[in-house]
């Protein structure tokens, strides 16, 4: 076999190799997210249930619990823990708005024997407690189209957090931007604004501490069951975490806006409330001017 024929051949080899290692790695990628699709399944159907557990949820997935944890971090980017607690609350959200089911009845459908324990812990991720949620979303008129951008002066840029939010072409609405000290959206933000079209936004008055930057975009044909209980608005996170010190801002606070996916974590945040809390701003804003 003369030169080029081998180096012919050992190219052919290398090609078929290659082909070979991104299909393997192709499956395992897709075999993961099998694992978790099956995982979050589960909690959809025992949502119920306080004694599902890790290890369960493992087995479900047919990997060890330790390895499970793993893999379900890399794709949702948060423990299962925490997702499954996620989902049990968005599902109260959902059944205190739709429902005149009392808030007991509710905590025990999502898996607490303890009212006072489903209470403190609505509260700390919703940012209201259960019957006080139930009552804004009743009287809540949000009256959408009237918000209008505002311009901020350039001095004002440097005291907050700036930067760039990408929604697809064509899109008309209401993008909310938030900071957030877990990597979810939920309970009350550090600091938010609202922008109705792709380009700059700016976020005031932000403390010290290393955050997590989250946005969610709504149609204005949306309903507000759709902004109590997300399932179609588009959705987009700054890569990595955003570190403040000494009003210095440190990481990417780019974000670009896509359809949602099947393991995204639920959205906890109540935005009813994070769009009235805007427009309160505004107001003050206009009222100090």
């Amino acid at each position: 076999m003369d030169s080029a024929d081998y180096e012919g051949k050992n190219k052919a080899e290398c090609s078929t190799l290659s082909i070979e290692q991104t299909e393997a790695a192709d499956s395992a990628e897709s075999s993961q997210h099998r694992a978790v699709k099956e995982a979050i399944d589960q909690m959809l159907r025992r949502i119920d249930d306080p004694t599902l557990s890790l290890g369960a949820l493992a087995k479900t997935a047919y990997y060890s619990p330790f390895h499970f944890d793993r893999i379900f971090r890399s794709i949702t980017g948060i423990p299962p823990r925490l997702y499954l607690s996620a989902l049990r609350f968005q599902w109260s959200k959902k059944l205190l708005a739709r429902t005149s089911r009392p808030a007991t009845d509710i905590g025990q459908a999502v898996g607490y024997s303890s009212f006072g324990t489903f209470s403190s812990k609505f509260s700390q991720l919703i940012g209201l407690s259960p019957q006080q949620f139930r009552a804004f979303i009743e009287k809540s008129v949000l009256g959408l189209r009237e918000l209008q951008p505002i311009e901020i002066a350039e001095e004002c840029r440097e005291r907050g957090v700036s930067g760039l939010v990408e929604a697809p072409n064509g899109f008309q609405g209401i993008i909310c931007v938030g900071l957030f000290p877990k990597p979810i959206p939920m309970g009350k933000p550090i600091g938010c604004t609202v922008v109705f079209e792709s380009g700059a936004y700016w976020i005031p008055d932000i403390p010290d501490g290393t955050y997590s930057v989250m946005s969610i975009a709504f149609s204005w044909e949306d309903s507000l069951e759709e902004y109590i209980h997300p399932q179609k608005a588009l959705r987009g996170k700054a890569a990595g975490k955003l570190t403040i010190a000494s009003g210095s801002v440190k990481g990417d606070t780019g974000i670009v806006l896509r359809p949602p996916k099947f393991y995204d974590p639920p959205m906890l945040v109540s935005f009813p409330i994070l769009i009235q809390a805007f427009m309160e701003r505004l107001e003050r804003e206009k009222t100090a001017n």
